[in-house]
């Protein structure tokens, strides 16, 4: 089972994840697709740190990315 912490984290992955990140995150970590998607499911059982720190990785990068792009534009 699945603590509210792990369900509050998954819930708010679920919302910044956009196409393709399961697909990245599944290559990268020698995982299915379908395994990385239900650890990534709040609803679901599964529950693997590692998928979690890419998918946090990932986002956190994408954010970076966006946040630096918008001061050069706005520079």
């Amino acid at each position: 089972m699945l603590t509210q912490t792990q369900i509050e984290i998954l819930t708010v992955l679920q919302g910044k994840l956009v196409h393709g990140d399961i697909t990245l995150i599944a290559e990268k970590m020698g995982f299915s697709r379908v395994h990385v998607s239900n650890v990534l499911n709040p609803s679901s059982e599964n529950f693997n740190q590692d998928i979690v720190d890419e998918a946090v990785k990932l986002v956190t990068e994408r954010e970076q990315v966006n946040k630096n792009t918008l001061k050069k534009l706005t520079a």
